[in-house]
């Protein structure tokens, strides 16, 4: 490319562009512009990661999945209920199922929910 642009008929365009003035067709960057980087001008902490080089910020950020553990979980059990009964609480909308535990809670004598 240098030697190219050292016989002449080149310049430089406001982008640092290299156009060959005769038909105005691009050639390419500047070469001291566009050259990879030597290994003594790469700047080690720029290659850390978003935690290294930002603890808090990245401990901020961090995506937790999924709903909050709770210190007495619900277990998912299947059981066989009666249409009727179904409709009854799905009727209410929505937190049928916890309606219908409530009321198991009540039927059984337990106090609280047990959450």
């Amino acid at each position: 490319m240098k030697a190219l642009i050292a016989k002449g008929g080149f310049h430089l365009d406001e982008d640092s562009w290299w156009v060959e003035t005769a038909t105005g067709e691009l050639v390419g960057p500047d070469p001291d512009l566009e050259r990879p980087m030597g290994a003594d001008e790469i700047d080690e902490p720029a290659s850390r990661t978003v935690a290294e080089a930002f603890p808090d910020f990245a401990a901020a950020i961090e995506k937790r999945r999924g709903r909050p553990p709770v210190a007495n979980p619900r277990r998912q059990v299947s059981i066989r209920l009666d249409p009727d009964v179904i409709a009854h609480f799905k009727a209410g909308g929505k937190g049928w199922q916890t309606r219908i535990n409530n009321a198991l809670r009540r039927a059984a004598g337990l106090d609280g929910r047990g959450d």
